[in-house]
């Protein structure tokens, strides 16, 4: 798991001290597409699935993913077995 530290040290901004990620952490009171995602969640698991929601912002290439933290590894399992 990654260690998220509590104060800037080590010449980095990112809140982890990962050395391959940088990882922004938020801690909000509400969080705006939460709802979305917990649909989502309810969804796939009416047909057994891991949900996984994606944003794309128009005229954009990057899509931007959001996954329960803990399936993870699986998902990323399912992705090299497509390769």
């Amino acid at each position: 798991m990654v260690q998220i530290k509590m104060e800037k040290i080590n010449n980095t901004k990112s809140d982890t001290l990962h050395k391959n990620l940088y990882i922004e952490v938020k801690h909000k009171k509400k969080i705006p597409f939460l709802k979305l995602f917990k649909e989502t969640i309810k969804k796939a698991r009416e047909e057994r699935k891991i949900p996984l929601v994606v944003f794309v912002e128009r005229n954009s290439r990057t899509p931007i993913v959001m996954c329960d933290i803990n399936n993870l590894k699986e998902i990323s399992s399912f992705l090299k077995d497509e390769k």
